[in-house]
């Protein structure tokens, strides 16, 4: 997005390589918007993108990411539409937010939460409802004493999935997750490792399944 300006799909599909913004920095909300104004819902597909976004994604449109490589989102994003991650890390970090309500599918990719840059947001999927696939979901804290975070409806779909907690460094501190529900698919076979690289998750050792 070049100059801080805005992209509208229109109602019209697009796959491309990777969403970026010409203009400085990684500062929230200071790099445009991409969007679909169209009553018609639209895709915006990303294939294997390995870079930022500090602008905003809105309107009636959906995100799937693809690829083994990483994707950062800086602002908040208010489409409304679903959101798939195909593979690799799609990163909500500083103001990063997907509050529209669309499912949230992580397809033996990660979903990570970065709370260690510019501000600490605790509901950064909002109220979306979040199913697992053998993926992951990670989270990285502040390093400030007891800090929280909260997740829609959380379902294990199928396969080995994981919930990372990375090290805080220095002091450290905690993370209280708390998720709306935790479910899993009839039948599925789908187990839930949560795992710390240091420390302890409540009064369980550093790793423990959920099965």
């Amino acid at each position: 997005v070049v100059n801080a300006g805005s992209v509208d799909l229109n109602g019209n599909s697009q796959a491309v390589a990777r969403v970026t913004n010409t203009t400085g920095g990684l500062f929230a909300a200071n790099a445009g918007i991409v969007t679909n104004s169209s009553a018609d819902a639209a895709t915006l597909s990303l294939v294997n993108p390995a870079t930022f976004f500090s602008g905003q994604i809105t309107g009636n449109l959906s995100l799937d990411k693809a690829g083994a490589n990483a994707f950062t989102l800086h602002s908040p994003s208010t489409y409304t539409g679903t959101t798939v991650v195909r593979g690799g890390t799609m990163q909500l970090q500083d103001a990063a937010t997907l509050t529209g309500g669309g499912a949230v599918s992580v397809n033996y990719g990660t979903l990570a939460m970065n709370n260690t840059g510019l501000a600490h947001v605790v509901a950064r999927t909002g109220t979306s409802a979040v199913s697992l696939n053998g993926g992951t979901l990670s989270y990285s804290a502040r390093l400030e004493g007891e800090t929280s975070a909260t997740i829609g409806a959380l379902t294990l779909a199928s396969g080995a999935n994981t919930m990372a907690f990375a090290a805080q460094a220095g002091n450290g501190g905690s993370l209280n997750l708390t998720a709306a529900s935790l479910g899993r698919t009839a039948n599925s076979g789908a187990i839930l490792n949560i795992t710390a690289t240091d420390g302890q998750i409540g009064g369980l050792p550093v790793q423990a399944t959920v099965t």
